[in-house]
């Protein structure tokens, strides 16, 4: 165990690359307008849900979410082959992540400048780290990180 989680010097850039991760986690996971989920996440999925009702009667028929699969899979097929390449699937990503990007620095730009200070950025990392400090010391130990694994797991499991 101690290899994927050194002591000492050697324990600076995990225990960075976790931070981070946990931040970008809970930033893609907490974002209440476009993040994965229900609850107060469930804007994501009320405006899937819309866009796949194409005749909105309140129901997502299979023939309707195959449509919406084929017209995801058309739109990244951008030279039209019927097939997408790893830079199709690239280039899509990047778009739609660029107007989640867009539509949050319009969200959180106080200032209007069109760009985030380091405080304007939210903290939805806090949160995340929160939700694993189980024993509330502001830490996040071995065990902890060890059990909201198996959690994310077992949701996984289950989905």
């Amino acid at each position: 165990m101690t290899k994927y989680f050194p002591r000492g010097r050697n324990a600076v850039l995990p225990a960075i690359a976790l931070l981070g991760g946990l931040t970008v986690a809970g930033a893609a996971f907490a974002h209440g307008d476009g993040g994965h989920g229900g609850g107060k996440h469930g804007a994501w999925m009320d405006e899937m849900f819309s866009n796949m009702d194409t005749n909105s009667d309140g129901m997502v028929s299979a023939e309707e979410r195959a449509a919406f699969k084929q017209a995801r899979f058309t739109a990244a097929d951008s030279n039209g082959d019927g097939k997408l390449s790893a830079d199709e699937m690239v280039a899509a990503r990047q778009a739609k992540m660029t107007d989640r990007m867009a539509a949050l620095v319009a969200k959180q730009d106080q200032n209007g400048d069109g760009a985030l200070s380091f405080d304007e950025m939210p903290d939805r990392g806090a949160r995340m780290m929160k939700k694993i400090d189980t024993n509330n010391d502001g830490a996040i130990d071995k065990a902890e990180l060890e059990a909201f694994k198996a959690h994310m797991k077992d949701r996984k499991d289950h989905d």
